[in-house]
């Protein structure tokens, strides 16, 4: 979530565009400015310009045409080298398909219930992963073993007759591990990603030249948010994003978020309020499936009060502004079918409920919606407050 209290919030994304089309325009106008060398990606082996990484995404994205890849399919990438990553991005984008991303250490059980879970019609690799691939009933494309046959296709942009027509916005389907434990996909779609893009680059203050350091890695820990498997004071930052707030033993939790945090460091926190929109969520749930004895409400870690008892001992200092995150859906029907299926509390709730008593809860759902909403038409647009908390730790 980026924000920026004095930026112009405009939305800076134009009908029509879409992310391999930024990239192409700004290839383009590196070119017409005289600039037609920029370095695009540095590794230690290779230098590739932005019309050397244009050049080759188009010669990618005529291979995978040939092979049947078309409009709207998923097709997974796994890589570990940051030139092919690109490259294979930029032509699955290229042909209005939407990428996938796969981690290479992922356990196989995750990465095969992603390729189902999104229907990906093919993998898109290099060789090394031949063997992590083998046992997944998805086409495997290894870019490395295909290279001469790639070599040989044109370098010019892709025409419209080329490729089939757009069928959705979806520019990539990221999964993250969702509040029921389960991988849950999230489709960010281009017009998001495109304006992200821009303000991104404004907030942080990119230019042209600038370098951007991409040799980091992201490691995924199950762990007890309660009883975290790290050592003390282990991280400068330590951030939960309305995770922690669901742990049974809140006292417990906050205190393990303390001692892996570094004298000085910082915690950051986004919990949902007791009066925002998830919060009353909370309430409703709470009247047909009350919490067990001892338990407090998840919505108490929105308040300054709740969050002074917990932390005030070892901080020097606790910093909690209200904000408001806008829930977009279809309908409030579509919201509820979402949450029913993804959403941990929710679909716990009325998995324990009989069906009687589940129509009950989804009309009670439903009503707090349309009370809510602001969207002013059949759609949906309900802002839920959250409280937006920075710790300094003594």
């Amino acid at each position: 979530m980026l924000i920026c209290k004095h930026a112009d919030n405009a939305i800076r994304w134009k009908d029509g565009e879409r992310l391999d089309r930024l990239f192409e325009q700004r290839c383009d106008q590196l070119h017409a400015s005289g600039n037609a060398r920029p370095e695009a990606v540095v590794t230690d082996d290779a230098v590739f310009t932005f019309r050397e990484l244009d050049d080759r995404a188009n010669q990618v994205a005529r291979f995978l045409i040939e092979q049947g890849l078309k409009s709207g399919d998923r097709i997974g990438l796994m890589f570990d080298r940051t030139v092919d990553s690109y490259v294979a991005l930029l032509a699955v984008l290229k042909i209005n398909a939407a990428y996938v991303p796969l981690d290479a250490d992922f356990p196989t059980e995750r990465i095969g219930f992603i390729l189902k879970d999104a229907e990906v019609k093919a993998i898109v690799s290099l060789s090394v992963f031949r063997p992590k691939l083998a046992d997944f009933p998805v086409r495997s494309i290894f870019l490395d073993a295909v290279a001469r046959e790639i070599n040989y296709k044109e370098k010019v942009r892709l025409a419209d007759h080329e490729k089939s027509p757009v069928v959705d916005q979806v520019c990539y389907i990221i999964y993250t591990s969702g509040t029921t434990g389960t991988p849950k996909g999230v489709a960010i779609e281009h017009p998001s990603i495109c304006n992200f893009v821009k303000i991104a680059a404004e907030v942080y203050g990119i230019r042209e030249g600038d370098r951007a350091y991409q040799g980091m890695t992201i490691a995924f820990e199950e762990a007890d948010a309660e009883n975290l498997p790290f050592d003390d004071n282990s991280f400068d930052t330590v951030v939960s994003t309305f995770g922690v707030m669901f742990t049974p033993n809140q006292d417990r939790a906050a205190a393990e978020l303390m001692r892996v945090c570094r004298p000085k460091g910082q915690i950051g926190l986004a919990n949902w309020t007791p009066e925002g929109f998830i919060g009353q969520v909370f309430k409703t749930l709470g009247k047909y499936l009350p919490p067990p004895a001892g338990t407090r409400s998840p919505a108490l870690w929105g308040t300054p009060a709740r969050l002074t008892e917990m932390f005030d001992a070892g901080a020097r200092s606790i910093q909690a502004e209200s904000r408001l995150f806008n829930f977009r859906y279809r309908s409030p029907t579509h919201f509820l079918e979402v949450f029913k299926t993804f959403y941990g509390p929710v679909l716990k709730a009325f998995a324990a409920l009989e069906p009687a008593k589940q129509e009950e809860l989804h009309d009670d759902l439903h009503a707090l919606i349309v009370r809510m909403n602001r969207s002013g038409d059949a759609t949906m647009v309900v802002p839920s407050e959250y409280l937006e908390v920075v710790i300094i730790k003594r």
